[in-house]
């Protein structure tokens, strides 16, 4: 007895034209077209709540071009874009006082070119190539220090990998070959011994 669906069913039991979807409570969910049973045009869904959570366009029931997701509050969670169903195109994501967090471009659905990446205030930047790590990488901390540098290829560490304390001093090195330590790790307290 609950509506979870409203919109035109042909003959032949496909949807088609503009439809309506709800949660089970009876709250819309999602607005948009369908053309022969498959998702087509520009589709919005909604939290619980009523506010918008993502918005985007499909072809031929699959993500095409531009989608936006947002957080509950209505700010900008983050902006992709898709082609062939794969993200491809600039990547951007936000935190809820709406400072850029993480941002890089996909190509083919991979990962490709300088990215940066910050989750709980650390932020890591490098560049990825068919989705792996590659070349230096650096990390930081919230204050702007440096945490890490190190070197990858193929997402394998390589070469000289070096960790600092949050005052600039040297926390730990060690050295790898594609992936595999090499040679003697050091640790070093926050005074530098």
């Amino acid at each position: 007895g609950r509506i979870v669906g409203e919109g035109v069913f042909t003959d032949a039991g496909q949807r088609q034209g503009n439809w309506k979807e709800y949660y089970p409570d009876g709250k819309l969910k999602a607005i948009g077209a369908y053309t022969d049973d498959k998702k087509e045009g520009t589709w919005k869904f909604y939290y619980r709540n009523g506010q918008l959570e993502k918005v985007g366009k499909y072809i031929d029931n699959q993500p095409d071009s531009l989608w936006r997701w947002y957080y509950t509050s209505g700010k900008l969670l983050r902006e992709e874009h898709f082609f062939n169903a794969q993200p491809d195109g600039l990547y951007s994501e936000y935190d809820q006082q709406g400072n850029l967090i993480t941002t890089g471009d996909y190509m083919e659905g991979k990962k490709e070119g300088f990215w940066t990446l910050e989750t709980g205030g650390y932020r890591e930047e490098g560049n990825y190539s068919e989705g792996l790590k590659t070349g230096l990488w650096k990390a930081f901390y919230p204050d702007g220090e440096q945490a890490f540098e190190g070197k990858y290829v193929d997402n394998l560490p390589n070469g000289k990998h070096q960790w600092r304390w949050p005052n600039g001093k040297l926390k730990k090195e060690a050295s790898f070959v594609m992936g595999r330590r090499s040679g003697e790790m050091k640790k070093y307290n926050s005074d530098g011994t």
